[in-house]
């Protein structure tokens, strides 16, 4: 009988022996497993953090080739309408001078007509004309080149005369001038 407990005993033993030594080796792979985790959750930490700042700077270089390409194109519109703005000068300047007698001519209504649609048109791309007459001169919009002498003070430093029409660009809170008035003023 003895015999038979201390079989039983080395079973229970060898039994727990390898029930401790399972147990050591599942310690064991979890903590290497922890370790694992642990590294892929970094990897995953700066992958991440490294995508946002891609993303962010890509979303810059986007914003940023925009408006160069906005201001590009406000920049060939502005060039473009210098070499175009003398022509508008000599229409309207040619429309001004008509002799009274001819007037009432279609041609001439047509060429009239023609300017004021023209204006129009500059004004849905964004270039307006400068307002000049009864206004005092605004250094940045008008551009005196004569003066006259006025009697009524209340006309004094006012524009009276617009010898060359001046133009802007504005769309939004951007204003550029393009050619500013050239305008005679009552002293």
């Amino acid at each position: 009988m003895n015999e038979e407990i201390k079989q039983e005993d080395s079973i229970e033993n060898t039994e727990s022996a390898v029930v401790d030594n399972s147990i050591e080796k599942l310690i064991e792979e979890n903590n290497s497993l922890k370790l694992e985790l642990k590294k892929y959750q970094e990897i995953a930490a700066n992958s991440q953090s490294q995508y946002m700042n891609l993303k962010f700077d890509f979303d810059w270089f986007i914003k940023r080739v925009e408006r160069e390409k906005q201001e590009w194109n406000v920049k060939s519109l502005l060039d473009n309408f210098a070499l175009f703005a003398l022509f508008i000068e000599d229409l309207r300047k040619s429309i001004e001078d008509v002799p009274a007698e001819i007037e009432k001519n279609n041609w001439v209504k047509w060429v009239a007509l023609l300017y004021v649609n023209l204006i129009k048109r500059l004004q849905e791309v964004c270039i307006h004309q400068i307002k000049a007459i009864w206004l005092e001169p605004d250094p940045q919009n008008h551009e005196p080149i004569s003066m006259m002498e006025v009697e009524d003070e209340n006309m004094k430093w006012k524009i009276v005369k617009e010898c060359e029409i001046g133009f802007y660009y504005q769309k939004w809170d951007t204003k550029i001038i393009i050619k500013p008035s050239k305008v005679i003023v009552w002293s």
